[in-house]
């Protein structure tokens, strides 16, 4: 079953409105930029556990050392990042070309499998 969005609420429009506001973006040089600098990643790690601290319990990274973890809007690797530092192996998907771009050097030097929905 088809249902009409409408003007600008297609999938299309889905895809430029993430890739205009990923979350973590406002921590890049540029929005389009796919280098993390060490303290642009913390201060990305920092604000998203600040803001939602469930997720240390709800997600637990450190239970998953060993499993494959699949994460559908892996957004720019925050999360991602954590698992793989845990031990887990890590495939992150998201719509957005930005945050495919920006998650695996979030993730350097570890296993990551990313690709564009």
């Amino acid at each position: 079953m088809s249902r009409s969005h409408g003007s600008g609420t297609g999938p299309e429009s889905t895809v430029e409105f993430w890739s205009a506001n990923q979350p973590g973006l406002k921590w890049l040089e540029a929005p389009d930029h796919v280098s993390v600098t060490p303290e642009a990643n913390a201060a990305i790690r920092s604000d998203r556990y600040r803001r939602e601290a469930h997720l240390e319990h709800v997600a637990g990274f450190g239970d998953h050392a060993g499993q494959t973890v699949a994460e559908v809007g892996c957004r720019v690797g925050t999360d991602g990042s954590r698992f793989l530092e845990d031990g887990a192996r890590y495939l992150g998907v998201d719509q957005s070309g930005v945050a495919v771009r920006t998650a695996p050097g979030r993730c350097a030097r570890r296993a990551w499998d990313s690709r564009a929905g």
